[in-house]
C-alpha cells in the first residue's frame, strides 16, 4: 500500500483482501472530520496536517461575531461528506463531485456496512445528522459539528446586530407596524412583510429574518449618515394621497447608494407603506400610501459614502 500525492489517497498494490473504495470512503470520512472539527478519529490533528488551523470549528471560533468563512467551511465539509452543499448536489465540475465519502461508500456496494457507516459519520461531523436525521444528544457530534459551530458564529453576530438601536427597536406587541419597518426579536433583525395595523403578539409569518450580513452592513458605523423624524400630512380622500414631502440631509453624501431605514411610523388610521423615492446626495422624498391624515416617521440613513 502506498500514498499518492498530498490528498491522503491510498493505492492498493498487492493486498486483495481490502476493498480500495471502502478505504477511500474511510479516508474521506476522516478528512471530513478533520476539516470539520480539527480532529482525526477524535484526536487533534498535528501542525503538519492540512486541517490544522484550517477547519470549520477553528474558523468559527476565530469568527467571533461575523465571519462568514465559517459557514463556507461548513458547506465544504458537507460536500466532502455527502457531495452536497446545503442539501443540494455539487456541480459536476466541483472538486467533491464523485469524490466524497458517501459516493465512495456507495461504490463499495450495499453489502459493505463499514463504508456506509463511515459516510454517515462524515455527515454527522459535517452537519450533525445521519441520513438526514439529527444525531442524539449523547452523540459525539451533538453540538460538535461544522454546521453547529458555523451557526453559533452567525448567531453571535446576530445577537450583536443592533446594540445602539440605530436600525430598530425590540418588537413591541402594543404597537402597529408598516411594511418595510425593522424590529429586533430574540436578538435577530427582522423586516415587516405584512402590515400590522392592529397591535398583536409576535407573529413570525408577518416578518422576514434578515441575514447577518445585512445587519452588519446596515450597522457599519462609518455609513450612518443621520437619523431623523418627519411628519407627513395627507389632505385628500383615499385612494388619493398628497403626503409626499422632501427630506433634507444634514450634509451631502458622496453618492446616492444609500438606504433609508424606517424605524417606526405612527398615525391615526391606515398608514399603508412608507415610500422613499428620488434619492439625491442632499436629500430624498418620502410619502405614505394609506388613508391616514397624518403620519410621523422616524428613520435612519445608511450608506452613501465612497469606499
Amino acid at each position: 500500500m502506498s500514498r499518492s500525492g498530498n490528498r491522503g489517497i491510498f493505492v492498493y498494490e498487492n493486498d486483495t483482501n481490502v476493498a480500495a473504495p471502502t478505504y477511500r470512503a474511510w479516508q474521506h470520512a476522516e478528512d471530513a472530520e478533520a476539516f470539520a472539527v480539527g480532529k482525526r478519529n477524535g484526536v487533534d490533528v498535528s501542525e503538519a496536517d492540512a486541517a490544522y488551523h484550517n477547519n470549520a470549528k477553528w474558523y468559527a471560533e476565530q469568527a467571533g461575531s461575523h465571519d462568514a468563512a465559517a459557514l463556507d467551511d461548513a458547506r465544504n465539509a458537507e460536500a466532502w461528506a455527502r457531495g452536497t452543499k446545503d442539501g443540494t448536489a455539487v456541480l459536476s465540475e466541483s472538486e467533491q463531485y464523485h469524490n466524497n465519502a458517501k459516493w465512495y461508500a456507495e461504490q463499495a456496494g450495499s453489502h459493505d456496512a463499514a463504508a456506509l457507516d463511515d459516510a454517515r459519520n462524515a455527515e454527522a461531523w459535517a452537519r450533525g445528522t445521519k441520513d438526514g436525521t439529527a444525531v442524539l444528544s449523547e452523540s459525539e457530534q451533538y453540538h460538535n459539528n461544522a454546521k453547529w459551530y458555523a451557526e453559533q458564529a452567525a448567531e453571535s453576530a446576530s445577537h450583536a446586530a443592533d446594540p445602539t438601536g440605530v436600525i430598530a427597536d425590540v418588537y413591541d406587541p402594543t404597537h402597529s407596524y408598516s411594511l418595510g419597518e425593522y424590529c429586533l426579536y430574540g436578538g435577530r433583525l427582522y423586516k415587516c412583510t405584512t402590515a400590522i395595523t392592529t397591535a398583536e403578539a409576535w407573529n413570525a409569518s408577518h416578518w422576514t429574518q434578515l441575514p447577518v450580513s445585512t445587519a452588519l452592513r446596515l450597522l457599519n458605523q462609518h455609513n450612518v449618515a443621520q437619523t431623523g423624524s418627519k411628519t407627513l400630512t395627507n389632505n385628500l380622500v383615499f385612494p388619493f394621497n398628497d403626503s409626499q414631502v422632501s427630506v433634507a440631509l444634514s450634509h451631502a453624501l458622496d453618492n446616492t447608494n444609500y438606504d433609508v431605514v424606517i424605524k417606526s411610523a405612527t398615525g391615526a388610521g391606515n398608514i399603508g407603506e412608507i415610500e422613499i423615492t428620488d434619492r439625491q446626495v442632499n436629500g430624498f422624498k418620502m410619502a405614505f400610501t394609506g388613508s391616514a391624515n397624518s403620519v410621523t416617521v422616524t428613520y435612519a440613513v445608511i450608506g452613501g459614502y465612497d469606499a
